[in-house]
């Protein structure tokens, strides 16, 4: 195992959670999220899916399920999961 995936394991709980938490936020306070947030944290779940795949679907779902919230809120129809850089 090189030292950049034994330092991707070792710290990829903390980025799993820090992002879970703030998808979990704008889900219970969905006009607190923007179309920049989402982006950002678009992109935070596909450098964990990059380095840290285990336990990445849960990200996936989570954000899908705030996106979907957003499109609700917004009266649009959310964002396509499959924009998600490296999810093509």
């Amino acid at each position: 195992m090189s030292k950049d995936s034994k330092d991707w394991i070792d710290i990829s709980y903390y980025l799993y959670s820090g992002i879970n938490q703030e998808i979990d936020f704008h889900k219970r306070n969905p006009t607190t999220i923007s179309e920049a947030g989402i982006e950002n944290l678009k992109k935070a779940v596909a450098i964990y899916l990059e380095h840290c795949t285990l336990s990445g679907k849960h990200l996936e779902e989570n954000l899908e399920s705030l996106i979907e919230k957003e499109g609700e809120i917004d009266g649009s129809n959310g964002t396509d999961f499959a924009t998600i850089e490296g999810n093509d």
